[in-house]
């Protein structure tokens, strides 16, 4: 969970959870997988919203709500809209909080865009602007243990990623993290599976930034 403000499902959790689905959900779902938009907005108590980084994945599209008020709509530069999706926000309550995120696996759209909008009842709450080009990144990333830690370093700091390994040729995936932006990952090797690891660094708000790198993992 998340513990700062808005209260809400942390993305680790989420995606977590989406995976799972993934793996073990309907099968009909399972075997429909493409490259998808992870689209995030965090709701404002004055009505606005903040789009977070996005980021492209290999997932089937969530389902679209028979009704909403909400849409996402992909804008090029000329301002012209070429997608709208519309999409589900997601309300939790407690005893003296209440709040609205949204959080969707969206169609990655054919034609190319430079920005994605928020939409509220036709009218915008938020906007997010994308990158002209991708930020630079290393040839290949590395991978090695120091002072006992496990360390995958992609060597772009300050650009926030998504990264997640595969121990069995891609048929499932474990998100490690989010919205990292130091450019590395270090963690305890013993919480990792033995055997071939298959790590991808994707990063946000691009769509050809994709990374992989592949480590043995010996006992």
């Amino acid at each position: 969970m998340g513990y700062c403000s808005p209260i809400w499902v942390s993305d680790y959790t989420y995606l977590g959870l989406l995976q799972n689905q993934l793996d073990f959900g309907e099968p009909a779902k399972i075997l429909y997988s493409t490259e998808s938009l992870y689209v995030r907005a965090d709701m404002n108590d004055d009505g606005t919203a903040i789009l977070q980084p996005v980021y492209t994945i290999s997932a089937p599209p969530d389902e679209t709500p028979a009704e909403s008020e909400f849409s996402l709509e992909f804008v090029n530069d000329a301002g012209e809209t070429v997608a709208t999706y519309p999409v589900a926000a997601r309300l939790a309550k407690g005893v003296d909080f209440q709040a609205q995120s949204i959080h969707v696996i969206t169609p990655k759209p054919a034609l190319q865009y430079s920005s994605i909008r928020l939409i509220k009842n036709g009218v915008t709450i938020g906007e997010r602007t994308l990158p002209q080009s991708s930020p630079n990144k290393t040839a290949q990333p590395a991978v090695y243990v120091e002072n006992g830690e496990f360390v995958l370093n992609w060597g772009t700091p300050q650009t926030h990623a998504l990264v997640r390994y595969t121990s069995d040729q891609g048929q499932s995936w474990t998100t490690l993290g989010v919205d990292i932006l130091e450019g590395e990952l270090r963690m305890d090797p013993q919480l990792l599976p033995i055997g071939r690891l298959l790590f991808e660094i994707r990063l946000g708000d691009t769509t050809d930034s994709i990374m992989n790198i592949t480590w043995e993992h010996l006992p």
